[in-house]
């Protein structure tokens, strides 16, 4: 009996030992191809890391356009990257007819347009533009698009294409408070979302305080120019308790995000304004984070939502999308 028993202790220990071993392993592939495939200074410029950095600084002076209290003249260091992205594209004799590089043509046309009508000079955009301009695709209309309130939820409780097609990121609200039945409404809708073998590994906490949301701000990088308006927000997590093995290490983060868009076309359908905000930190402040909200070690922050009221008239940044043809591979 006693020999059994060591027996099973040994086999308990080795099979800890493993998975420490497969955790590891597993742990130090996913980070060799993020440096492989992020940091790779070395190699210059290439098209798949230069487009979305395109992408990404365009929209910041893009969605710039859409904040409740725009400070005319913004995003100097800002148009100083994008000014560097696109010679760089340039000089590496990328297409000029790809979306990434079309589309921050036209944010920076955007941009002098949107200062042009509020009588503020951006002469210097202006002479920049003349580099760029005789490659510029005039179909894509880059800023802001704009709907009147009733409009804005006609289309959010339309059909679903109506629906996905009129979400925005949403950052300027109105001043009503959100109500709680409004996020139970829309948490009930989103509790439909699939996840794996229907484990259902989300949890939600609505952060309502004042004092807590200062301390989120404080944490979080992408809230410039409206983070003070933010209602409360949404922080989705998913428990890694609920995964089995090292396999499925990145399964919270799907089910997760899974969970997070079912939630973010339901607050649109309630009639609440929303904008997702990545949880892309290092681990300090994810400690710090998880200690601020009483939030278990378990649980893995997948992403934090700010949410509002909408205000008479919704402003958002139009964010132009890849065709379809650009992201779909068919395999036969």
């Amino acid at each position: 009996m006693e020999m059994k028993y060591i027996s099973v202790k040994v086999r308990s220990a080795f099979r800890t030992c493993m998975q420490i071993f497969e955790a590891l392993a597993d742990g130090l592939y996913d980070t060799f191809k993020v440096i492989k495939y992020t940091s790779g200074w070395w190699k210059g410029y290439e098209l798949e890391r230069i487009e979305p950095k395109l992408h990404a600084a365009a929209h910041v002076l893009e969605k710039g356009m859409s904040l409740p209290d725009v400070r005319l003249g913004y995003g100097a260091s800002g148009l100083r990257s994008l000014y560097g992205l696109m010679n760089a594209y340039v000089k590496s004799g990328f297409p000029p007819n790809r979306l990434a590089y079309q589309n921050a043509i036209s944010v920076l046309h955007a941009y002098v347009a949107y200062h042009k009508e509020r009588e503020h000079d951006v002469n210097e955009v202006k002479k920049r533009l003349t580099q760029y301009e005789l490659s510029c695709d005039q179909s894509l209309e880059a800023g802001t698009v704009g709907f009147p309130l009733e409009e804005y939820r006609k289309l959010a409780t339309g059909n679903f294409e109506q629906l996905a097609q009129s979400r925005f990121s949403i950052r300027a609200y109105g001043p009503e408070p959100v109500r709680r039945e409004d996020i139970y409404k829309a948490m009930e809708i989103a509790r439909k979302t699939p996840s794996a073998c229907n484990r259902q590994s989300w949890r939600v906490y609505w952060v309502r305080s004042k004092k807590k949301k200062e301390e989120i701000l404080k944490l979080h990088n992408g809230h410039r120019g409206f983070g003070d308006t933010i209602e409360s927000f949404l922080v989705i997590t998913a428990d890694i308790k609920m995964i089995f093995g090292t396999a499925e290490r990145n399964q919270v983060f799907v089910d997760g995000g899974l969970y997070s868009m079912s939630l973010l076309y339901a607050l649109h359908y309630v009639g609440l304004g929303a904008c997702p905000m990545n949880w892309c930190v290092r681990y300090r402040k994810d400690k710090a984070f998880h200690r601020m909200l009483d939030i278990p070690d378990s649980e893995a922050v997948v992403m934090l939502i700010a949410v509002g009221s909408l205000p008479s008239e919704v402003i958002a940044a139009k964010s132009e999308r890849k065709a379809v043809d650009d992201i779909l591979k068919v395999v036969e």
